[in-house]
Formats: structure tokens, C-alpha cells, sequence
């Protein structure tokens, strides 16, 4: 079989990292800390633009800062995020699939990554590293600028199953598509399959699916 995975927020603890350094870097920077447990990126988590406006900031200005701070704080956290731990038992949980003989394919939109430039270059082996740090099991890695461009590309590959985080994205692909959406604050309203720990029920969840033997 074919599965697919998203690496963000699915094999990686993103929301663990960006409300801890997050936190950090806005208290600094703004002195307030989260604002949306239930938010995905540095700026949903933070309210970064509505914060801003009751700093007085109109909403240009303060759409312009919150830019600005979302590239300041990943430009600083990035190498950060790739030495930061995986979800716990993602390790197993690929390496479990992969003992059935099954082709594990990662899919990841992060636009840096897909530059023909040294930037890209560097993202591309930091993504590379940040997988072998996590001993995470995998036969092929693509790369996208978009989720738009990554949705495509799902629908064409012919997965057997694939494991996302995101509900939008997993909304567009699940009548298409065997999915499994990863656990995660921001995805509590999707409404499918969903699983919540690789460690305490990952071998469980592949033998429910068949993709391993007892």
C-alpha cells in the first residue's frame, strides 16, 4: 500500500513549538502571551493583528507588523524547530508500516523548501535532518509551495490512506481519499477519522487498518 503523511503538526509537535517559543518572543517583543490555544500559526495563536489594533495600530499597519513579526520569529526559531522533538512515537508508527513492506510518501507545503536557490537548498536538507534526528521511516519527500499545489498533487498520487493535520486541507481530499487527521488543537472541528497518540494507539490503529500484523 501507499500511505501518505504530512510532516507539520503530523509527525512534528508544531503546536507544542509555537506556543512555547512563541510565548516567548511575543512577551518580548509585545508583553502578552497566548491568546487562542485552538490557533494554528504564531499569528492565530497570538491574535497577533487584533492585539496590535488595541495597541492602536489601523488594520494596514497592524496586517504589516503581524508580517513582520511572523518572519522575524521564523527566521530566528527555524533551526530551533528542526532539532525540536517529533511527536512521540512517530518513529514506530512509520517504522511499523514500513516493516509491511508498505511505501511511506511525505507530503510538506513549505514554500521555502521549493526555491531553486541556496535558501532552498538549506530548508530542503534541514527538512531532511530534522527526519533523520526523528528516525521517521519514509521512501519519498515532496516538496510545495502551497497546500493548494499539495491537495493537487494528493488527489493524483493514487495514496491508500493519508495522515494530515490540517482540517481545510483534509476537508478538500477526504471523499477522495482514505484520511486520518492527527490530532491537534486546531483540528477539533473536523469531523472524520482522527488520531490522537502514535504511541499509545498507533499499533492498534495499523491493525484496525490492516497495514501490519499481529
Amino acid at each position: 500500500m501507499k500511505i501518505g503523511f504530512d510532516i507539520d503538526g503530523t509527525l512534528t509537535m508544531f503546536d507544542s513549538f509555537v506556543k512555547s517559543e512563541g510565548e516567548k518572543y511575543i512577551l518580548a517583543k509585545l508583553d502578552f502571551g497566548v491568546q487562542n490555544h485552538n490557533g494554528y500559526d504564531l499569528d492565530e495563536v497570538f491574535e497577533l493583528e487584533n492585539k496590535l489594533m488595541e495597541k492602536g495600530h489601523n488594520k494596514t499597519e497592524a496586517s504589516v507588523k503581524v508580517k513582520k513579526y511572523m518572519n522575524e520569529f521564523w527566521n530566528k526559531k527555524y533551526l530551533k524547530y528542526v532539532f525540536y522533538k517529533l511527536r512521540p512515537g512517530s518513529s514506530d508508527f512509520t517504522k511499523m508500516i514500513a516493516s509491511e513492506g508498505h511505501e511511506i510518501h511525505l507530503y510538506t507545503s513549505r514554500r521555502k523548501a521549493t526555491e531553486k536557490t541556496l535558501i532552498g537548498k538549506f530548508v530542503r536538507s534541514t527538512i531532511k535532518l530534522q527526519l533523520l534526528l526523528g528516525q521517521i521511516k519514509y521512501n519519498q519527500l515532496n516538496f510545495y509551495e502551497s497546500d493548494a499545489e499539495k491537495i493537487t498533487a494528493l488527489l493524483k498520487a493514487n495514496l491508500d490512506l493519508h495522515f494530515d493535520d490540517k482540517k481545510e486541507l483534509l476537508e478538500e481530499i477526504n471523499n477522495f481519499i482514505d484520511v486520518v487527521c492527527i490530532d491537534n488543537p486546531y483540528n477539533k472541528k473536523y469531523q472524520g477519522e482522527r488520531l490522537y497518540d502514535y504511541q499509545t494507539e498507533g499499533k492498534s490503529f495499523l491493525l484496525k487498518k490492516g497495514l501490519i500484523k499481529r
